[in-house]
This record gives C-alpha cells, sequence and structure tokens, in this order.
C-alpha cells in the first residue's frame, strides 16, 4: 500500500476528487485483483513491470481520463459493467431511479395475468438500468433502446456478460420510435444538460464521457419533452420514471402534468432528481 500512498497526493494535485480510491482501483488494475485484496494481501510482492503498468494508470488518471474508462468496469447496484467512451459513466444518482422502480414493481400488479409484465428502459447507453432492473426482477421482460449503435454494442456485452439475454432486449431506436406498448414501467435517464449552463459539466466530463448521451438541447428538455407525449401510448395504467437536473423541476411538472398524477423522487442530497407520472 506504499504504492498507493504515494499516488494518492500525486492524483490529488492533478484533480481528482477521490484520489485514495483513485489510487487504490488503478493499483488493484495493475496487480489483477480487486480492492479488497489489496488489504487481504497487503504483503504481496510487486514486480517492477506491474509498477511501471501502475504508474502509467495513475499518468492517464492525472490527464482527465476517468477511473471508469481506464478500468473499463464501472460498479452500479449489485453488477459491475463494462463501460468505454462510447457510454456515459453510470452515476450514484440513477440508483434512485433504479431503487424507486424496483418499489413500484414489488407492488402487487394490476396488469391482466395473461400478458407478460414488461419494463422500458429509453436511452439505456451501458444497458445499467434494464439488466438492474431484470437482475432484481427476474419475471418481467425489459426492452431498452439507444440511437448510439456504439452504445447498444456496450450493453448487448453486458447483457452477455450477465447472461441475460432471454430477458433484455435491445434495439436501436430514436428514443421509442417502433416500440409499441403497453409496457408496465417506462424508465429514462436521457441526456439533460443544458450545454449553455455556466457549470454544464466538469472540464474532465466534458473531455472525456459522449456528448450525445450528456446534453438535452435548449434547458436540457429535448429528449425528455419529446419522450412525455408517447407515455400514455406506452404505459396505459403504468408509471413512467424519468432522471433529470433539479433546475428543472417546475418546467418538467407543469409539462407532465396534463398527462397524469406527478411526483418526485429526492436524490441522496435532497435534491429532486426523478419525476414519477402515474398514467
Amino acid at each position: 500500500m506504499d504504492l498507493v500512498a504515494r499516488a494518492a497526493p500525486y492524483l490529488a494535485r492533478h484533480g481528482s476528487t477521490s484520489p485514495r480510491l483513485d489510487a487504490e482501483l488503478l493499483l488493484a488494475q495493475a496487480l489483477g485483483c480487486s480492492r479488497m485484496d489489496l488489504y487481504l494481501q497487503f504483503e504481496r510482492p510487486v514486480t517492477s513491470d506491474q509498477v511501471d503498468r501502475y504508474r502509467a494508470l495513475c499518468r492517464r488518471r492525472a490527464g482527465g481520463e476517468p477511473v471508469a474508462y481506464i478500468r473499463g468496469l464501472r460498479e452500479f447496484m449489485t453488477l459491475t459493467l463494462v463501460v468505454t467512451p462510447a457510454v456515459m459513466i453510470p452515476r450514484p444518482e440513477t440508483e434512485i431511479l433504479v431503487e424507486g422502480a424496483l418499489q413500484r414493481l414489488e407492488q402487487p400488479s394490476a396488469v391482466d395475468g395473461k400478458r407478460q409484465r414488461r419494463v422500458l428502459d429509453v436511452g439505456t447507453g451501458s444497458g445499467a438500468i434494464a439488466l438492474a432492473i431484470a437482475a432484481h426482477c427476474s419475471d418481467y421482460q425489459v426492452v431498452a433502446t439507444d440511437v448510439s449503435s456504439e452504445a447498444l454494442d456496450v450493453a448487448r456485452l453486458n447483457r452477455e456478460r450477465l447472461d441475460m439475454q432471454d430477458r433484455v432486449e435491445l434495439r436501436q431506436a430514436d428514443l421509442v420510435d417502433g416500440v409499441d406498448g403497453p409496457f408496465d414501467l417506462v424508465l429514462a435517464n436521457l441526456p439533460y444538460i443544458d450545454p449553455d449552463w455556466p457549470d454544464a459539466v466538469t472540464a474532465e466530463v466534458a473531455g472525456s464521457e459522449p456528448g450525445q448521451a450528456l446534453y438535452g438541447g435548449r434547458d436540457g428538455l429535448e429528449l425528455i419533452g419529446r419522450l412525455l407525449p408517447e407515455l400514455p401510448r406506452l404505459a396505459p395504467a403504468g408509471v413512467a420514471m424519468l432522471e433529470f437536473d433539479a433546475r428543472q423541476r417546475d418546467a418538467l411538472l407543469e409539462r407532465a402534468a396534463p398527462i397524469g398524477r406527478t411526483s418526485v423522487l429526492n436524490d441522496l442530497a435532497g435534491l429532486p432528481r426523478v419525476l414519477v407520472v402515474e398514467l
């Protein structure tokens, strides 16, 4: 762990907001072990090649490359997902959406018992939301869409790694074009950042993550605004849950009010994060 003690201040000087964690994750990557193994095997000898590999990884992090892209992996809910620069890195905030969805799905269903229970994930990216739902709700079929073929390649890889090919269907689509309901639940973490916000994203995010997955046009609501009118068709008598930025709360509630009964879920910081529409 002496390597971590030396690397953490270096990463802090180059802008890391979690230098100790970054240093540990990168050392585990260089050694080909888990982060926990660093503590369980703290007397493990390290070769010069491994040290060189670790230094190279730290230089990449110091240059602004996110740890998730360096490792090629990101933990989300109970899953370990492959991530590449073709997809946005799953955030802890999105777990609020998934946890809220799981609570809904655990409630007694009013749907016709003769039809398949279905969930739609719009703009799936790495597949994080769709796969997390499928992992926890085996009696639901999940359909996940994305406009990006490169993102769907990543989602497909994650689906195969988790052996969920029979429970998660991936479709290339502009939002929900060609997608037919009914669904019990519609979920979406669409691009919702207004590029004109003065603090839209950090320099690291702007320089590394795909803009197509971040920016939602004027006020950040272009794509969400296109999805809202589709909800009654997709989920009659169902529920929709959409992630958004706290600055959009009032505008979103106003747009969604004619569609169904609305409410909001807050994130762990107490900020409004998920719009809930009961149709």
